[in-house]
This record gives structure tokens, C-alpha cells and sequence, in this order.
């Protein structure tokens, strides 16, 4: 003989069951079903990469709240990548969809997902503008960029060896003082 009933709790409970036979004789026993906490799993890192870097791109799987135990297993494109560690490094050459699951102790999963996108052409940044001048210095020099191919940039970092920093100008105009003045473009 036995009975069943369905549970469904929201947290972990404990559910007690008596019996009673016909002579009046009882037993007992208890079963407890343990519901863990959730959790959200997320990928943080770059997606795009340039086709000529030689840096791999290096992706890491987040847990919330991170108190929780994690297994965690890597795909690309669908395929079985790696398992046990949370942070990848990767180096695609086309654009690739990275997935990670991570299972907890009880065998609940959450899943995320990046696609990583490939700038395919390679391409050159080149500073225009004065490269020497002669004292006295009186004027401001005038210094720009071009890229081959012609594309657009996103973001434009000048940074000079005297500390100055100019960010998304296009053309910038700067007075040296005496000695060399480096500009770098980013």
C-alpha cells in the first residue's frame, strides 16, 4: 500500500509522513527536499577583436551571487570547447558564438552567451603633421590622422610624453616646449 502526493516548493522543506495499520501501530519518517538558491550566469570581456592582433581575447564567466559553487563548460559554435574554469582565452578568426553553462551542486544550469566579431582588415593608423620645427616656437602645430584603408574609428586617444591627453579629436593643435614631444594615437 502507499500513498504519494506532489510538492513544489519555492524553498527547502521538510515533509513528515505517519501511518497507522488496523491494529493501531504507527511509524514515521521524514524526507527532505532541498531547493537551492538561484543564480544568473553572465560572460564579461571584449567581442571584438582585430584579425592581425596577436592577443587572444580572454572571456570570463560571473556568477550572482557569486557565494555560489559553479561547473562550469565552454562551447564554440556549438561544439564542446573546454570545462572547469570559469575564464576562457581565445583567439578567433572569424566571428565565433561562445556559450557557458554553469551547473551548481544540484544540477540547476543558467546559460550565457557573447558573439565575438572579427574587424577582417587589417589597418594603419598614420599621425600627419610637423615632425620637426625650429626655436622659437610660436605657433601651434597641427597634428591629424588618417587610416589605410580609410575607415571610421570609434575612439580617438592622442597621448603626449609631456602628459597631455586629447580624447575623440580628430585634428589636435599642440605647442611643444623645447626637447621632444612624443604623440601617440590610440
Amino acid at each position: 500500500y502507499g500513498s504519494t502526493i506532489s510538492v513544489s516548493p519555492d524553498v527547502s522543506e521538510i515533509y513528515s509522513v505517519i501511518g497507522t495499520d488496523e491494529f493501531g501501530c504507527m511509524d514515521s519518517t521524514t524526507f527532505e527536499v532541498v531547493v537551492p538558491d538561484p543564480f544568473a550566469i553572465s560572460i564579461v570581456g571584449p567581442t571584438v577583436n582585430c584579425l592581425t592582433d596577436e592577443d587572444p581575447i580572454e572571456l570570463e564567466a560571473l556568477v550572482d551571487p557569486d557565494s555560489v559553487q559553479i561547473n562550469w563548460e565552454w562551447f564554440e559554435n556549438g561544439d564542446p570547447y573546454t570545462s572547469g574554469t570559469n575564464t576562457i582565452s581565445v583567439n578567433p578568426i572569424e566571428g565565433t558564438e561562445y556559450t557557458v553553462i554553469g551547473e551548481n551542486w544540484a544540477g540547476c544550469t543558467d546559460t550565457s552567451e557573447v558573439f565575438t566579431v572579427i574587424t577582417p582588415e587589417p589597418f594603419e593608423v598614420l599621425i600627419l603633421g610637423e615632425d620637426t620645427i625650429c626655436p622659437p616656437v610660436l605657433d601651434s602645430i597641427e597634428l591629424s590622422y588618417a587610416t589605410t584603408p580609410s575607415i571610421s574609428v570609434d575612439s580617438i586617444v592622442w597621448e603626449g610624453s609631456d602628459g597631455s591627453i586629447y580624447i575623440n579629436q580628430e585634428t589636435i593643435f599642440v605647442l611643444p616646449g623645447t626637447g621632444i614631444t612624443t604623440y601617440t594615437l590610440t
